[in-house]
Order: C-alpha cells, then structure tokens, then sequence
C-alpha cells in the first residue's frame, strides 16, 4: 500500500511539473490559458496579452506579468494593423487606467513609440487624465513628439490644447478633462526643461574644465640641477 501511495504521489508530482514547464513554454504564444473570471474575446485573434491590454482585462494582465520570465516589454503583432505594438500603448488609448498602473509597476517603458506616438500622447490625446497622470509619474517624457510628414511635429500638450472643446458649454465634462491634462503637461514639461537645461550647463561646464585639465597633465617638474 505504500508504494502504490508513493508511486501516485510520484506521478502527480511529475504531472504538475509537466503541466508547469508546458506553460512557461507556451506562454509566449499565448497558448497557456488562465481561468479568468471575464474572458477573453479577442476579436482580432491576437496575442492574449495584447488582447488583455486593448479590453482592459485587469485579471488577465495581472496573470501575465505575474509568470516568471515574462517581458512586458516585449512586441506583439497587432491584430488591428498587422504591425508590432507595445502593449502599453493599448490601455493608454482606451483609457484603462488601471492596466496602464499594471504596467508601469510590471517594469513597462513608458517612451515605447507606435507609428511615432508615444502612450502619453495619445493618452493626452484622447482626454484620458489618469492614464496621463500615471505616465507622467512614471517619469514619461512630455517633450516627445509625434511626427508627420516629415516635417511637422505635435507634441502632447498640443494634441490636448487642439482636441479641447473651443468653449466649456459645448461640453463641460470633456473640456475639464482636457484642462486637467494641459495643466499637468505644462508642469511636467516645465520640469523636464528644468533639467534638460541643468544637464546641459553641467556637460559644458565640464567640456570647459577638460582642456584646463589636460594642461595640468602636461606639466612636469624641472629637475633640480646638482651643482
């Protein structure tokens, strides 16, 4: 009777350990499912993660970056447009605000651009001010801009300046979210030129000691002549 009891436990044992490197295998292709209370719909048949980020499933992201080994900052191919996407631009675009914080604790980069676009700007945008708020903590840079046609830029306090309602009547709600977002980018951009200019100062400073230093270097002591 023990070894019957053994060889079971043996072989649950080894079940689970099967099961376990299977996931940690597939994972990447999407393949390991979780038991989630919202499934998923992924309507453009993409990878779970990505779908997870574009639906807003905080259940399903959370299991993601919860596996050993897994890089949120990975690319995956856009079932939408067919092209890499970061995953953080997706909940960045739709507002879920939640899953952008998953994200940014998870390790995820916040500059990651797509087609030029950075998250903050098409979180900024798109009248999203948590999702904007959040970046912005996670030290999201506001002086990077969106290009088009070669030669004409968009930065995100401008892409919010431009979609803010023209009058606070037209639509009240909307036009302070848009405020919130413009106020918020205009101290963080203030900030960022604070320091761009402070780095600056200090590399010039130490451009200029450099040659002062090299002649320094070159001198020697006379040798003192025995006479």
């Amino acid at each position: 009777m023990l070894r019957i009891y053994q060889s079971q436990r043996f072989l649950y044992a080894s079940f689970f350990l099967l099961t376990l490197g299977f996931c940690a295998n597939t994972l990447a292709a999407g393949e390991c499912k979780a038991d989630l209370s919202v499934p998923l719909k992924n309507e453009y048949n993409e990878h779970d993660f990505l779908a997870a980020c574009r639906e807003g499933n905080v259940e399903a992201v959370t299991f993601f970056v919860s596996q050993d080994g897994f890089d949120v900052n990975e690319q995956f191919i856009s079932g939408a447009s067919g092209s890499p996407i970061h995953s953080l631009y997706l909940p960045a675009q739709n507002g879920y605000a939640e899953v952008v914080q998953i994200l940014v604790n998870a390790g995820a980069e916040v500059d990651q651009a797509w087609g030029g676009a950075t998250p903050l700007f098409i979180a900024a945008q798109n009248s999203h001010a948590k999702v904007v708020q959040i970046l912005l903590n996670a030290g999201a840079n506001p002086l990077i801009t969106w290009r088009w046609l070669l030669c004409f830029t968009k930065s995100p306090l401008s892409a919010a300046e431009e979609n803010r309602p023209w009058s606070r009547k037209i639509n009240p709600a909307e036009y302070d979210r848009y405020t919130t977002i413009i106020h918020a980018l205009k101290q963080a951009t203030r900030k960022f030129k604070v320091c761009k200019s402070v780095t600056i100062h200090h590399s010039t400073a130490e451009t200029e000691r450099t040659p002062l230093l090299s002649e320094h270097s070159r001198l020697r002591l006379q040798p003192v002549s025995k006479s």
